[in-house]
């Protein structure tokens, strides 16, 4: 038996799988205000120097702060997940994408539920998944630009 359509009334869309799918961008923005810096330290054994990464200078006070942000992140993804089915089964749809798979991965449950609405609402459903693969693009793009800036002081302190 097949689930029955969204009127083309129908709210596919809620605040709720809109937090699912932005929240993380909050994270990655936040990354970008992170500065670690590089430094080592040379250890001496016998005749040999070796130079050593001091993991200290990475842990700084941004650092644990994206970390929190990212657990309050999740947290309130899941939380958005669950709030997003009940309004979809309050909206009649029948066996919706369960919330649950919010725990694997937010961008799981946004996938999962934009596949089953979409069933319902041709050719609405989608808006969600696009906004994950940006805030993915994104990721990647924050991650390049932070590799960047500490390739130049690993290399100084690798040369020297």
């Amino acid at each position: 038996m097949g689930r029955p359509p969204f009127g083309p009334g129908a709210a596919v869309y809620n605040g709720a799988i809109w937090a699912v799918a932005l929240v993380p961008l909050a994270n990655v923005l936040l990354e970008l205000v992170w500065k670690p810096t590089l430094s080592y330290r040379t250890l001496v054994s016998g005749s040999q120097r070796i130079r050593m990464l001091e993991m200290d200078s990475v842990f700084t006070p941004v650092y644990f702060a994206v970390l929190l942000a990212g657990l309050i992140g999740y947290v309130l993804c899941v939380w958005s997940a669950y709030r997003d089915w009940k309004k979809l089964k309050a909206e009649g749809v029948l066996r919706p994408f369960h919330w649950a798979w919010a725990f694997l991965a937010p961008a799981v449950y946004v996938i999962g539920r934009s596949v089953v609405v979409r069933r319902l609402a041709r050719p609405r459903g989608l808006a969600p998944v696009w906004a994950v693969v940006g805030t993915a693009i994104l990721a990647v793009v924050v991650a390049g630009i932070k590799v960047a800036e500490m390739l130049p002081a690993g290399a100084n302190a690798i040369q020297t």
